[in-house]
């Protein structure tokens, strides 16, 4: 079993202190940041989470797994935060209002940095205007959030409309996912960008901000 595989296994165990150790290991053994981030860190949890959708593990499992990863993160991030010239962009990410769950927003996260991103987390429950307020602060490129219900969609729709009354409706773009969000809801709401699952997500940003740096 390769390093990274393990790594992805201790996430999925929630055992912390062996997902630290193997992701410094990795780290001396120069393995690139970003393989440890997609194939490490998001894998175990990518594989959690279609646990929990199955009803296979319990709420308190995956919320263990989620503080396993981001203990080991933080191993990362200085790592990561090293070379800000090789950002391609700002992303800045949140939970809808009123979401607390956090489960789908830290896997596209970990995704989002594997891709050269920079990610502001907000956190959860973030109301419309502070995504506006931190896209401003940060001159992101990208908003994106991920629903888990359809009861958060209304919550995407008002992003739009609270973005469209500034000025930075042209250059912050908003990208929407999660598995009630369609292609036609993002259409219907004139979102920007729309990724049917957290990788093509992450890929999605990644060449938005790329198509961006190239003109």
């Amino acid at each position: 079993m390769s390093r990274l595989q393990d790594i992805s296994l201790s996430i999925q165990e929630g055992n912390v202190k062996k997902a630290i150790s193997l992701v410094a290991t990795a780290l001396k053994e120069k393995r690139p940041p970003a393989d440890i981030l997609r194939d490490g860190l998001a894998a175990g949890m990518i594989e959690m989470e279609k646990k929990f959708n199955k009803n296979e593990i319990l709420d308190s499992e995956i919320l263990i797994a989620e503080f396993a990863m981001k203990a080991a993160l933080h191993v990362l991030e200085s790592v990561l935060q090293k070379d800000t010239s090789s950002f391609l962009g700002t992303v800045i990410i949140g939970t809808l209002e009123g979401d607390i769950r956090e489960t789908g927003k830290n896997i596209v996260s970990c995704l989002m940095q594997s891709q050269r991103l920079k990610v502001i987390d907000l956190g959860t429950s973030v109301s419309n205007i502070r995504f506006i307020e931190a896209a401003i602060e940060e001159k992101a490129e990208l908003i994106a959030c991920n629903a888990a219900l359809t009861i958060f969609l209304p919550q995407m729709k008002a992003i739009v409309q609270a973005e469209a009354q500034t000025d930075i409706r042209e250059k912050t773009k908003v990208l929407f996912s999660g598995a009630p969000v369609t292609e036609w809801f993002c259409k219907t709401i004139e979102a920007d960008l729309y990724a049917p699952d957290p990788v093509q997500a992450a890929e999605i940003a990644a060449e938005h901000c790329r198509k961006l740096g190239a003109k």
